[in-house]
């Protein structure tokens, strides 16, 4: 599948610098696909960074060279690495977001540049960039960026590479998900073919844990309660917990694939804190669109089987409401499993 990426590529070309957004809680396709376009960027003379809402998960950062990311300042202001006056760009550069709402602090940044673009994967939810190449189809958005980048005819190298596989291997689930069809089988190909160290990348992204991510995972299940006949799962982990197992939120991500993997659940949800009193709901689903419905349900997005949302309000209330809407929307929806 091709896309028409004409006016993005004439944005990209026409500024002098640039600053990439991707949406908060970052994973391995929102820093894969828009740390190898900064590099892109860097390639073709533009001056590039990426605006980061929240710090870099340590199991990521091996993937990223440094002096790619930046974040805002006390007073609004965005700083680059080395750099002692406040960064002026001309394009703001939206990667694997479907709402400005995923920009939290950085809304203002984003919008503060005279043009902006967008390539992403997910449904969207109002326009909010000047062009936009969407696809919801698509597997991931390092797919996206990977066709963008040849457009653009700059060479791809082993890092970008393995920031690109990393990608693709983070939202098809390693090839496990139904969107792992053959064009990211393809893609994946092309890029071992190009360096993608491809056993390093599955080896750290996806079977390497802390052990404060295993101890953060056994609270989650230890408190798991199942709904509606054990068709969905839910949980919660508080900031205590994160103390008391020595853990950082960072920690927290995999919880919610521990959860999913129960027999009989088809939904799975799980909230963490985030900060006292503001918690961020990730959902789950096997056959079924009901984790992007339960994520709509509190303002939130993403894929069908894969969304998440923030809630703020106390944990007693935003527990009782996920939980009430998952046996709600699992009660109007037939049996998958």
């Amino acid at each position: 599948m091709t896309h028409d990426f004409s006016k993005v590529i004439e944005k990209l070309l026409a500024c002098r610098a640039a600053l990439i957004f991707t949406h908060v809680n970052m994973d391995g396709d929102a820093v894969g696909s828009s740390a190898a376009l900064c590099l892109a960027m860097r390639k073709l003379g533009k001056e590039c960074y990426i605006l980061e809402e929240d710090k870099l998960g340590d199991y990521l950062r091996f993937l990223v060279p440094e002096g790619l990311f930046t974040d805002l300042g006390a007073d609004g202001s965005v700083t680059v690495p080395g750099g002692s006056v406040p960064y002026s760009w001309e394009l703001s550069i939206a990667v694997d977001m479907g709402s400005d709402s995923r920009l939290e602090r950085r809304k203002d940044a984003f919008y503060s540049a005279p043009a902006s673009v967008c390539v992403d994967h997910h449904p969207a939810q109002g326009e909010f960039a000047d062009c936009r190449v969407v696809d919801r189809d698509c597997p991931a958005a390092a797919l996206l960026v990977y066709e963008l980048i040849k457009e653009l005819n700059v060479e791809i190298d082993r890092e970008m590479a393995d920031l690109l596989y990393a990608g693709i291997i983070t939202d098809t689930g390693s090839f496990k998900y139904e969107n792992s069809g053959p064009e990211a089988h393809r893609a994946a190909a092309e890029l071992i073919e190009l360096g993608a160290r491809y056993e390093l990348l599955s080896l750290k992204l996806l079977d390497t844990h802390a052990l404060e991510t295993l101890r953060v995972e056994d609270t989650a299940m230890e408190r798991a309660e199942t709904v509606c006949g054990g068709r969905g799962i839910v949980s919660y982990i508080t900031l205590a917990d994160l103390e008391r197992c020595g853990a950082r939120p960072e920690n927290a991500e995999t919880a919610i694939d521990r959860l999913r993997v129960l027999k009989t659940a088809e939904l799975a949800a799980v909230l963490k804190e985030r900060e006292p009193g503001v918690y961020k709901l990730s959902a789950r689903s096997k056959l079924t669109g009901l984790a992007r419905e339960l994520a709509l349900r509190f303002g939130g997005g993403g894929h069908a089987k894969a969304s998440g949302a923030t809630l703020e309000m106390p944990l007693e209330q935003a527990y009782g409401a996920v939980k009430a809407a998952c046996e709600e929307l699992l009660e109007g929806a037939e049996e998958s499993l």
